[in-house]
């Protein structure tokens, strides 16, 4: 997983996205610190967002998602002031052998050692 700053948006390079999101949709991501039930944007600035890249446990495509535990993220869409707020992202959770037993880590710390591994 690769953290990247609030906010993600069409055109603006961030992270491992040169380019931003894909031009015209006019979309902006952004992590929201207020969690699921926010009624209002509250971007956290920097690493508030994260992005698991294609093939990153199974996945088929990039995927942006909130960096922070209980924190949600934002859409705003600029074309037609459609804001969505508080999104809670699906997340995939797998339970590999290195986190149980007396030797329990947290699921960040096993993804990344399976990244640096290339899992």
């Amino acid at each position: 997983m690769t953290e990247l700053d609030d906010s993600l948006s069409s055109g603006v390079a961030n992270s491992v996205f040169p380019a931003g999101l894909t031009a015209g949709l006019g979309l902006t991501v952004q992590s929201n610190t207020l969690g699921g039930l926010a009624d209002t944007a509250s971007p956290l600035g920097v690493n508030g967002l994260a992005t698991a890249s294609v093939g990153f446990l199974g996945s088929a495509s990039d995927q942006v998602h909130n960096a922070v535990d209980f924190h949600s993220f934002d859409m705003i869409f600029a074309s037609s002031g459609t804001v969505g707020v508080a999104f809670t992202p699906l997340v995939l959770r797998r339970m590999s052998p290195r986190m149980r037993g007396p030797g329990l880590r947290n699921e960040e710390e096993v993804w990344r050692a399976d990244e640096r591994a290339g899992r």
